[in-house]
């Protein structure tokens, strides 16, 4: 297995979610993940949130079912896993 570099969102191909009025780009801590997750999400490169994420990370955050179409790439992945890795950090917590 070899280290490759981790994929890196610059300015020109960053994904953005558009609104009727503005075209906005999302950080994971806008979506409400916490420090440590933000923090490992640079880490590997990702410091915007794709569209898939953005739409499901919030609802799951708050606890609710989310289903999600997606293509091949697209971050669906980490869109259930970030908020179940916070979900497990906070019943740690308690």
């Amino acid at each position: 297995m070899s280290a490759e570099s981790p994929p890196h969102q610059d300015e020109s191909t960053n994904p953005t979610v558009s609104n009727n009025e503005e075209t906005v780009q999302k950080t994971f801590k806008d979506l409400g993940v916490i420090p440590e997750l933000c923090d490992a999400c640079e880490s590997l490169g990702f410091k915007y949130a794709r569209p898939i994420q953005v739409e499901a990370i919030p609802p799951a955050l708050e606890g609710r079912d989310i289903i999600g179409i997606a293509e091949t790439g697209s971050g669906k992945t980490a869109a259930f896993g970030l908020p179940m890795l916070q979900g497990m950090k906070n019943a740690c917590v308690k």
